[in-house]
């Protein structure tokens, strides 16, 4: 749940950069340059691309890490479990 809320975050953050104006002290600060021509007319069609690849990778991101986390977690539950009864096994052989 910790994950899914920085990437919240993140994608929140990410959108805000993209859609800000271009005078805004937050992209001076990451440099990011304005895209508009020289008339001063900004070119939204490559925020809207821009804003489309940050909700992918947002999605792919949490996909990817659901899915490592469901094997990992799979695994190391099977060893653990594996380890307990080995244990348990020996114990009772014991008595």
């Amino acid at each position: 749940m910790p994950y899914l809320i920085s990437l919240i975050i993140l994608f929140i953050f990410d959108t805000a950069l993209v859609f800000l104006p271009d005078d805004n002290p937050v992209l001076n600060f990451f440099g990011v340059l304005p895209d508009a021509d020289d008339d001063g007319n900004a070119y939204y069609s490559y925020r809207y691309k821009v804003y489309a690849i940050i909700l992918l990778n947002c999605t792919a991101t949490w996909v990817a890490e659901k899915l490592i986390v469901r094997y990992v977690t799979s695994v190391a539950d099977a060893a653990v479990q594996k380890k307990k009864d080995g244990e348990f096994d020996r114990m009772m052989a014991r008595f």
